[in-house]
Order: structure tokens, then sequence, then C-alpha cells
């Protein structure tokens, strides 16, 4: 935006944040007829309702705003109602300016965040906003499917394997479709890939195994997409049982045993 000659140049907000104190913050930048993102202070920004509240350790780690006076921790209820105004007074008349707010965290602990509202601007020459986006229009309109995520299974080998995908979509009139890809494993032959519902008859393995699987929905406009596994049970072989000797060994024996009787009568019989 070309900011005026008229009167100083403001810019008013209001605003109420949940940092987690002195590690995470929010600060003010502008950029002046093209320049780097530096901080409101630097172009002569003077905060009208106490501004800043703390200056962040120089020597925190993963902390882009480390060193630099920020807002953090909770600004619940100010006295005077989360308001706040920023007076250039005429230092910025007659210049290209582009304004933000902007948030920088550690890797730690989380918090809300920063809630910002009624953003206004004095002393402006031209529109806020270079262009004007039509009502006519379904892409802002249209909200994502909503899917839950999918549970692993286990299943032992060569049985059946299902898997279930559950979607909503705020958008009443959008018709879900789903589309089932398997990502690892052994491959399978997927039945109603097309479908909610996937199933598929698991393979034979020699050991326990793991199959990957993506489910995507989409609305016709957008999709998402959640991956899950199935885990196959390596089943151990059938045991079959050797058949019997015993009998034919007892018989072995009992003739053994009849052998001299016979030949006793065979004597006898000559004489």
């Amino acid at each position: 935006m070309e900011v005026g000659y008229a009167e100083n140049f403001t810019v008013s907000f209001w605003h109420s944040y949940l940092f987690e104190t002195g590690f995470d913050g929010g600060v003010v930048e502008l950029s002046v007829n093209g320049s780097e993102w530096r901080d409101v202070t630097e172009f002569g920004g003077q905060f009208q309702f106490g501004g800043y509240n703390a200056v962040l350790d120089a020597n925190l780690e993963a902390q882009a705003l480390a060193g630099r006076a920020v807002f953090t921790g909770r600004n619940f209820a100010p006295a005077n109602g989360g308001a706040e105004v920023i007076d250039f007074g005429s230092a910025l008349n007659g210049n290209m300016v582009k304004f933000r707010f902007r948030i920088a965290t550690d890797f730690a602990v989380g918090d809300f965040g920063w809630f910002i509202d009624n953003v206004t601007f004095t002393n402006v020459a031209t529109p806020v906003y270079s262009a004007v986006v039509t009502g006519e229009t379904t892409a802002c309109d249209n909200s994502l499917p909503r899917l839950a995520d999918v549970a692993s299974v286990t299943v032992d080998e060569r049985a059946t394997a299902t898997l279930t995908a559950s979607a909503a979509d705020r958008n009443a009139d959008d018709v879900l479709s789903y589309s089932w890809t398997q990502t690892s494993g052994l491959s399978v032959a997927m039945q109603g890939a097309d479908t909610a519902t996937m199933s598929f008859a698991a393979p034979s393995v020699s050991a326990n195994s793991t199959l990957g699987f993506t489910v995507t929905v989409s609305d016709g406009t957008d999709a998402v997409s959640t991956s899950t596994t199935v885990n196959i049970n390596n089943l151990p072989d059938p045991v079959t049982e050797a058949p019997s000797t015993r009998s034919s060994g007892s018989m072995g024996w009992i003739a053994l045993l009849l052998a001299p009787i016979a030949f006793i009568r065979r004597r006898r019989f000559f004489k």
C-alpha cells in the first residue's frame, strides 16, 4: 500500500495471544519500498498501548526471534481490551509499505497462538487489497473430507483381511470416492479397491510379515489420505505322523519262536 500525506500513518488492531512464556512470541514487521522485513520499531513505529512485553533470550535454540522484543506469554483480559495502535507519524509518508504479523516458536512446548482482528490503517493513498476475489467460487467454500485413521489389523496367512475407511464431508452435496493402494509388502489382489471397504486374501508367508496400504478419499475438489498396515501371521507347518511298524515287528518275532517247533514236527514225520 502507498502511505499518503494527509496525516500520521497508523496501524490499529485487536489481538489476544497465548505463547509459551519466554520461548515463543510474535512481532509486527514492515517492508518499505521492497526492503527486507524489519520490526515496525525500526521504522519509527511507536506502540500506543504497551507494545512488546519481553525480550527473548539471545541464546535460545531454534528460535528465529531470539534476542528480539516480542509479545510472549498470555494477555487474557488486558486493561485496554486487547486493542493496540502503532503510530509511525509522518516518517513513512509517500512510501510503499507491506505489513505483516509474524510468529516464531522453538521446537518444544506449544500453545494456542495469536488471535488478530479489526486491522485498520490510516493515511493510506491506495487500496489495501490490490485484487478482489469474486464471491461466485467453489474453491473457497469447499471443506476437505474428514478421514478417520484406519486401524491396523492382524490376520493369519491365507485368511481374508478387511480394511474399512470412515469419512465424512461438511458439504452435503459432495459425493466421496475412495481409492486404496498397496504401498509395501507382498503384492495382493485387492477386492473393492474403489470402495470404503477393501479386502484381500492374505498370502502364504515364511515368516511374520507386514503389508502397507493407503486410502485416499476425494470430494471431487480436494482429497485426503491416511495409511495403515496389515500384519500377516506365519502358521507352523502341520505335523504328519509316520506309520507305525510295531505290528510287523511283532509278527517277525513270533515267526522266529515257532520255527523250532515246525522243524521238530518235520523230523518226526520222516521217522
